[in-house]
């Protein structure tokens, strides 16, 4: 719903967003925009990005895992997983 948010290059609305998102789900939003800010995680991101892309072939988002099988983020696809997974 927010996403639009963070792809203007607006950086101070970026992290006013990401705080008043932490917030409303019960985090010290000024930490997470603290650590957004500082590019805490950002090791740990590159890393992950590079094991999705490079190693798993994900091409983007949403990508969708059930039971460790991709599956195409349609309802229909995704209740047949899970279906079949149980």
């Amino acid at each position: 719903e927010n996403q639009s948010e963070f792809g203007g290059g607006d950086a101070e609305g970026s992290l006013s967003t990401l705080q008043s998102l932490a917030d409303d789900a019960d985090l010290d939003g000024c930490s997470v925009a603290a650590a957004a800010s500082r590019e805490r995680y950002r090791p740990l991101v590159d890393a992950e990005r590079t094991e999705a892309v490079d190693e798993r072939g994900f091409q983007g988002t949403p990508t969708v895992l059930v039971d460790g099988e991709q599956v195409a983020p349609r309802w229909s696809d995704l209740q047949r997983a899970v279906e079949n997974a149980r």
